[in-house]
């Protein structure tokens, strides 16, 4: 177990787990077989899969606070989320992010 947190929330811990690890992500060659590896396994698929930002479209396969890489998320035995994502953007060193053309999707 990384971390543990408390199971009721009250308005005294209710932001704590912001405060500390949210997930631990890994790259990997191909997201749709590792989905069907896990889900053939009865690995509980808890969000996704996905696309981040933009290119996800907006609707519920989307996460707009991304970059274009596809993923979903799991938990391992301990309850530590996982997620596992491919084609992640990788911004040369000096470039701008988010670039120019997406300055207006990500504005809060």
């Amino acid at each position: 177990m990384l971390f543990t947190h408390t199971t009721k929330v009250t308005a005294e811990n209710r932001n704590t787990g912001y405060n500390a690890l949210q997930h631990i992500a890994l790259e990997i060659d191909s997201r749709d077989e590792w989905l069907k590896a896990l889900t053939d396994l009865r690995v509980e698929i808890v969000s996704g899969p996905l696309i981040h930002g933009p290119e996800g479209g907006g609707g519920p396969s989307s996460f707009v606070g991304g970059s274009g890489s596809r993923s979903f998320y799991f938990l391992d035995p301990d309850g530590n989320r996982l997620e596992l994502c491919t084609d992640i953007m990788t911004v040369p060193a000096g470039e701008q992010f988010p670039r120019a053309e997406y300055a207006d999707v990500f504005k809060q």
